[in-house]
């Protein structure tokens, strides 16, 4: 009987670990801070990691205002503002005033192919980069385009939006993220979530376009970030070609000549070997060697 229980008691838990995530979000929600805490001038200087939460490190630097101007003036733990906009006290946030908070998500042990946060926006200029690429300069998020960078797209929920931009919402990345840079006025986020890849993931597809030869035809360079892949190759198709099947290894790839015809949009697809679900496309649009 003992040990009829106990192997079934084996069983259950062997299937238990088989439903079972394999990982699970990291977060920065603020809890364990204290409250007030501030990271600013002359303790911290543009550039300082001011702390580190969950692997996380967390640095500060100059926010740009659209005028071009800049500002410095710090981080602060206070208390969360609630969907109606007023203090709740039961719950920390990260106050962001005319300062940029960066997020790095390269510590973490698997790469990050989601990112989401709450956010508290009261007005004024914002900052908002993603990866090291654009930093744009706003005043309103519904402004930022679907496409944040390469390979990472961009959405945002309000749940309460008295005036345009102006409310409390949550904004969600999904891509091969690195890091983010976010920063405003008025402004505090909450609850900074990094959702691990746990498939295979190919991101951050990059097509660089070298000159025109005199003959009117063009080579391209193709470069991305490939994890947990299910085979060593890749094959690239587009616009009905297949130029052919590459090793992971030999990136980036030499793809020509191309026709720079003017009137071909070009278009890349970059496809596991053995996982055609696992796929990344960029569009190139037409080029034109002969204006």
């Amino acid at each position: 009987m003992f040990r009829e229980f106990r192997f079934s008691m084996f069983i259950l838990f062997f299937l238990v670990s088989l439903n079972a995530p394999l990982s699970a979000q990291t977060c920065i929600d603020f809890e364990d801070f204290e409250n007030e805490a501030f990271y600013a001038p002359p303790d911290y200087q543009a550039g300082d990691i001011v702390f580190t939460s969950q692997d996380i490190p967390v640095s500060l630097d100059s926010f740009v205002y659209t005028n071009g101007t800049k500002g410095l003036w710090g981080l602060k733990i206070l208390y969360d503002f609630a969907n109606n906009g007023v203090v709740d006290s039961s719950d920390q946030a990260l106050w962001i005033s005319n300062t940029v908070a960066i997020f790095d998500f390269d510590q973490l042990a698997q790469t990050s192919n989601k990112v989401s946060f709450d956010f508290w926006n009261g007005g004024g200029d914002l900052n908002f980069t993603v990866n090291d690429h654009t930093l744009y300069l706003l005043d309103n998020f519904h402004e930022l385009p679907t496409q944040i960078a390469p390979g990472v797209s961009y959405s945002v929920v309000f749940d309460e939006e008295p005036y345009p931009g102006i409310g409390y919402g949550t904004i969600i990345l999904e891509g091969n993220i690195h890091s983010l840079l976010i920063g405003g006025q008025e402004f505090t986020v909450d609850n900074v979530c990094a959702y691990p890849s746990t498939g295979c993931l190919i991101s951050d597809l990059v097509v660089n376009v070298e000159d025109c030869t005199p003959n009117n035809v063009f080579f391209v360079n193709i470069d991305f970030d490939a994890n947990n892949m299910s085979s060593d190759s890749f094959e690239i198709r587009g616009n009905g070609h297949f130029y052919g099947t590459f090793a992971y290894a030999d990136r980036p790839i030499r793809l020509g000549p191309l026709a720079g015809d003017g009137t071909t949009p070009y278009e890349f697809v970059i496809i596991d070997s053995e996982n055609n679900d696992c796929k990344a496309d960029y569009n190139l649009g037409k080029i034109n060697c002969n204006p």
